[in-house]
């Protein structure tokens, strides 16, 4: 089903972006990854290969310039040939813990890559993902819907935004193109929580996010 696919993955070089590149990889797909820092891109990249990928390129891109993600999704379409997933995961922008000091660089700066850029990269990849009735899958963050201590500017401009306009807004562009519109997942911030506890060593952390990644596929792809 995903063999041969085109797959556009943000936010990738780490966590759950990264995890969920690799289960594509191991399926075989054709794979575009992007995020800010090149050297983790270059490695994910190259495991990619390893793990069966088609193909594996990165394009490494700031989601807090509009244009950067325009130019992403130009670049996908270039090398290849067109879009079958667009996987929307990247956040950034999340500002200093503590009450709102006032500061609207902060909450633009989150706005912007949280969520602006979520439609930037919607809207540019539109024709592809008509031309192949491709699939949009947005991960978006728990805190959305849960309280926490996270910053203001944070929970208020991007995870709502994420977790509600987000899917209303590409259902209102895409809802009579796409064979399949928009799966949304909603992720813990900080890991999964097991009996209450947060999970904070490196090797459990690692291992719930590869679980994370899976659970996903085996939603998306179970028939």
């Amino acid at each position: 089903m995903v063999q041969g696919k085109r797959v556009l993955v943000t936010g990738s070089s780490t966590g759950i972006g990264e995890q969920i590149a690799y289960e594509f990889a191991r399926m075989g797909a054709h794979l575009i990854i992007t995020a800010r820092r090149e050297k983790q891109l270059k490695e994910v990249a190259k495991k990619c290969l390893e793990l069966g990928a088609s193909s594996a390129r990165y394009v490494v891109a700031d989601m807090n310039n509009l244009s950067s993600a325009q130019e992403v999704i130009e670049e996908a379409g270039s090398k290849l040939g067109g879009l079958d997933y667009l996987v929307l995961n990247h956040v950034g922008g999340t500002g200093s813990f503590g009450p709102f000091q006032g500061d609207m660089t902060e909450v633009t700066s989150s706005m912007t890559v949280n969520f602006l850029s979520y439609v930037q990269l919607t809207a540019s990849a539109m024709t592809m993902l008509k031309e192949s009735q491709g699939s949009i899958i947005v991960i978006s963050s728990l805190s959305g819907k849960e309280s926490c201590s996270l910053p203001v500017d944070y929970l208020t401009c991007t995870t709502l935004s994420q977790a509600g306009s987000m899917p209303n807004h590409t259902r209102e562009i895409i809802v009579s193109t796409l064979q399949e519109i928009l799966f949304s997942f909603p992720a813990c911030p900080r890991g999964f929580q097991f009996q209450g506890s947060s999970v904070n060593s490196l090797v459990t952390k690692e291992a719930s996010l590869q679980l994370f990644s899976k659970l996903v596929f085996q939603m998306l792809f179970a028939n």
